[in-house]
């Protein structure tokens, strides 16, 4: 059986996963099966070759949630997984002027393909 998800659709579910969301899909926590209630980050940008996902913390104020929202909205496509976006900076940038940048976390995600074929000696 096959089930074949967009790499879009993957972000989508990765984000579920990282983080619990109020009822308008704001983040809230970081989701751990400890139940700490540790908040979640400010701003999650995850991207794509299909585009981006663009998440914020409830309590973020909507004039950085927008600025935020228009420089994601100007990254070029197709976005390139592998490397780091074009607007990072502007992205910490606005962040900064809100508060002070205490953690930064990146990182790639994986995908495997359905089939993995044993090595060969």
């Amino acid at each position: 059986m096959s089930i074949h998800q967009t790499d879009i659709k993957l972000m989508k579910m990765q984000v579920e996963v990282l983080f619990t969301q109020d009822e308008n899909g704001c983040l809230q926590h970081i989701n751990e099966p400890t139940g700490a209630a540790e908040p979640a980050p400010r701003f999650f940008f995850g991207y794509t070759n299909e585009g981006s996902i663009c998440k914020f913390r409830h309590n973020l104020p909507d004039h950085v949630v927008t600025q935020l929202k228009e420089v994601a909205a100007a990254e070029p496509l197709p976005m390139n997984p592998q490397k780091i976006p074009k607007n990072r900076r502007q992205f910490e940038d606005i962040l900064q002027s809100h508060a002070p940048i205490e953690r930064v976390w990146v990182g790639p995600a994986y995908l495997f393909p359905e089939l993995i074929a044993p090595p060969t000696y």
